[in-house]
């Protein structure tokens, strides 16, 4: 059964810039000015890990990997770490957490899922209220960057990017409208903890979209076993009529209806989307940056 993971269920101008900096390195322009950074890796299911410190009280520490998923709005404690740290099912925070070794946090908000297909992991109203940036291609989280310090470094360099809007839905899931093949554009959810992305089968079907029946899985979710397909016939995506790559391997095609009903999600944007166009999101501003289509590094 193939695994694909749902994290929803499942101004300085480039002349101004510092003189050591290299115009094309953001992390190391960031750093220079004095941003905190924290790496990550991609995992074998595709998920972002990085070393963590969580801590009941100040006697009661474990280190445990710990991701971001931007498709859940909380931060979620596994049952294995609820049980290594002695937690009860009334307690609602942490005492301190360190992540990565740069960023310590106290009173860090948590929740138990109780669901074993969830890691630990930071849910986007922390990162949204908090200020994070999450890179995909350098894989690091810059934590706080001053708005114009990221958007203007990103929009000046001799890379191409494209800047997009991004929009909150309560309480704190990000959606951008896309449109595929030239079609009204619609709302598709942004979710890392989504290992591939994701298109609703009858939005599929409406807008002509072919399915490969040679490509079919079962795929499990956090609402169990899915049947899904991959699409064919996506020749343009564009989001803020910004030009963007379609996943390389297509669309893998379900019925997304059990997603956020009540806002008309007709897809998910998943960690395969969010590195092939080497994405960098920045939800307290709602924006996120790509690679334009015509870069090919």
């Amino acid at each position: 059964m193939k695994k694909i993971f749902f994290g929803f269920l499942f101004t300085l101008s480039a002349c101004s810039m510092h003189p050591t900096d290299n115009k094309n390195d953001l992390p190391k322009y960031l750093k220079n000015h004095g941003v905190q950074i924290v790496s990550f890796v991609i995992d074998e299911e595709n998920r972002m890990k990085f070393n963590s410190v969580l801590c009941k009280d100040a006697n009661t520490c474990i280190n445990r990997p710990m991701d971001i998923d931007l498709g859940d709005c909380d931060n979620n404690i596994t049952n294995e770490t609820k049980i290594l740290l002695g937690l009860n099912e009334n307690q609602n925070k942490l005492e301190k957490v360190n992540f990565g070794g740069v960023a310590l946090i106290h009173d860090f908000p948590i929740y138990f899922s109780g669901q074993d297909m969830r890691d630990d992991y930071i849910g986007s109203s922390f990162i949204r209220d908090n200020g994070y940036a999450i890179d995909f291609k350098s894989k690091n989280i810059y934590l706080n960057p001053e708005a114009s310090l990221l958007s203007d470094f990103i929009m000046s360099t001799d890379t191409l990017y494209t800047k997009s809007n991004i929009n909150i839905v309560s309480p704190s899931y990000l959606t951008v409208q896309v449109s595929i093949n030239g079609n009204t554009p619609v709302n598709f959810l942004i979710d890392n903890g989504a290992s591939e992305s994701l298109i609703d089968s009858n939005y599929a079907n409406a807008i002509g979209l072919n399915i490969d029946k040679n490509r079919c899985e079962v795929g499990g979710s956090q609402i169990g076993k899915i049947d899904l397909c991959r699409t064919i016939d996506v020749s343009s995506m564009k989001i803020d009529k910004n030009e963007l790559k379609a996943p390389s391997k297509g669309f893998w095609s379900t019925n997304l209806s059990f997603v956020m009903p009540g806002d008309n999600i007709k897809g998910l944007l998943g960690m395969d989307w969010l590195l092939q166009n080497q994405a960098i999101i920045h939800p307290k501003e709602k924006l996120i940056y790509t690679r334009a289509v015509n870069y090919s590094n």
